[in-house]
């Protein structure tokens, strides 16, 4: 089976598996960064909106946000359908274990200058700003500023809770500032002791060989049988345990806490969601209630969409993927659907009413505990589904590789399948290998007829400027071609 026909469940296991062998280390790496990469265009964001009017940020996200997303993925639905593609790039892994790797500079690029005019946007609405206090005015968020100004000293805040928030402030644009440091520096400098960084690096097949022969026998032994089928999950779980035994010591089996723990997680974000409805109405924000309303829908909408049996039935998904040892495809739909799009709206939501929470210190703790969940939750799932190669929320919406693809969308596949290193830096780097097989000798022919008469000497060409001497570019596209065979 190709890479692409392999189920997500499988391939999780298999990328989990094949990554033990990296060790900790790149793993640590990768999450840290996905987690300031996180703070710097979500939690960064969702503070403007105490700062901002969310009217004026609107087009800035359309802007800087939607439209990128929209550009990359090629579709101008898949960031709607999918919310998390507006602040994470599709196609693209830190590790180089995505089987579709697509060039991901240009996407940080506009990302770092979007959390730099965040920067600016912060300095200019302080007391050292040279603008216009009418247009201060303006720009600021009136209500939200009323409700901070409850947190100074003089408030009705206690000490410990104004910390805890002053904290997670700070705490939120230095991991911001040190994203775009770093993120600058890998995009400056393509190799690093001996190494390509990852904007520059090309896929890693070897790698991912290895992921895809341990996902085609995972994938295999979870076909054998229907695990509906009185037994058979059990039988999966005993030959996956043999897998694990005789040839792949880092596969591991599904365990409680793989299982039980983000089903749950995912039934209560739901029903967090549905008192946060509550508690706008009864607020009178009904803007925020319906809109909060509408991701609910849209995500349990994709949910029953994209799986077999429908969301309702995620017990039964949850005990089926514990007793089998690999998640079915219907418990990694549903909790991608509460990952990957529930929670980031409702994320924003929770920090933008962080201010109108604190009306007692054990609801703005409940608040910012809240939201330090709901991060924990998402970054690791980030990484697994982008830094593991697992998604297909991207591209693969516009070829249709989620359903049934045609032949156009498989021979698109195919070629994003090949080995190579996107954008070669000379036009004819990629062709050098098939210059050089047309350069090999060719075998003896039987006869040989004599060479025609070479054509009359040119003219000298005219003397040109002295220059000086250059070192020969190894990607240079001066590419000798090979000598024409000789005519009879």
């Amino acid at each position: 089976a190709t890479r692409s026909s392999l189920s997500a469940p499988a391939r999780l296991a298999a990328a989990r598996a094949v990554l033990t062998e990296l060790g900790p280390a790149p793993v640590a790496v990768a999450l840290a960064y996905r987690l300031a990469e996180f703070a710097a265009n979500v939690l960064l964001f969702g503070g403007m909106l105490w700062l901002v009017t969310p009217w004026a940020l609107l087009p800035v996200f359309a802007l800087l946000w939607y439209l990128p997303a929209a550009v990359h993925t090629r579709s101008g639905w898949a960031p709607l359908r999918y919310p998390l593609l507006n602040f994470v790039v599709d196609d693209f892994s830190l590790l180089g274990l995505h089987p579709h790797l697509r060039c991901a500079r240009a996407m940080y690029k506009v990302m770092v200058f979007r959390v730099l005019l965040m920067f600016l946007a912060l300095l200019l609405l302080s007391s050292w700003s040279f603008l216009p206090q009418s247009v201060i005015d303006w720009l600021h968020h009136g209500t939200a500023m009323q409700a901070i100004a409850r947190i100074k000293p003089n408030g009705t805040i206690p000490k410990l809770v104004r910390g805890v928030w002053h904290l997670l402030g700070a705490a939120v644009v230095v991991l911001s500032a040190v994203w775009v440091v770093v993120t600058v520096v890998l995009l400056s400098v393509p190799r690093c002791r001996g190494r390509a960084t990852p904007f520059f690096a090309p896929r890693r097949d070897l790698l991912l060989d290895r992921v895809g022969a341990l996902a085609t026998e995972v994938h295999q032994i979870a076909m054998l049988r229907p695990l509906e089928e009185v037994g058979a999950a059990a039988e999966c779980r005993e030959a996956l345990a043999r897998l694990r035994d005789e040839r792949f010591p880092g596969l591991r089996l599904t365990n409680v806490f793989t299982t039980f723990g983000p089903a749950w997680a995912a039934i209560l974000h739901f029903g967090t969601d549905c008192f946060n409805v509550f508690t706008f109405v009864k607020h009178g924000d009904f803007l925020f209630a319906a809109f909060l309303i509408l991701t609910m829908w849209v995500s349990l909408t994709y949910a029953w969409v994209a799986t077999d049996r429908g969301p309702h039935r995620i017990y039964q998904e949850t005990k089926l993927s514990l007793d089998c040892g690999v998640v079915t495809h219907d418990f990694l739909v549903m909790i991608r659907a509460d990952k990957g799009f529930q929670m980031i709206p409702a994320l924003l939501l929770q920090v933008y009413g962080l201010p109108y929470a604190a009306q007692s210190w054990t609801t703005a703790l409940a608040a910012a505990g809240s939201i330090g969940a709901t991060v924990l939750f998402v970054v690791p799932f980030i990484h697994h589904d982008y830094d593991l190669g697992i998604e297909r929320e991207g591209l693969e919406i516009v070829v249709g590789q989620a359903n049934a693809p045609d032949r156009a969308a498989a021979a698109v596949l195919d070629r994003l399948e090949q080995p190579s290193r996107f954008e070669p830096r000379c036009p004819l780097e990629a062709s050098r290998t098939s210059l050089q097989e047309l350069s090999l000798p060719q075998p003896p022919t039987a006869a040989v007829a004599p060479p025609l008469p070479s054509p009359p000497p040119s003219p000298p060409p005219l003397p040109l400027p002295e220059q000086k001497h250059q070192e020969p570019c190894l990607l240079s596209c001066d590419v000798p071609l090979p000598p024409a065979a000789p005519q009879p």
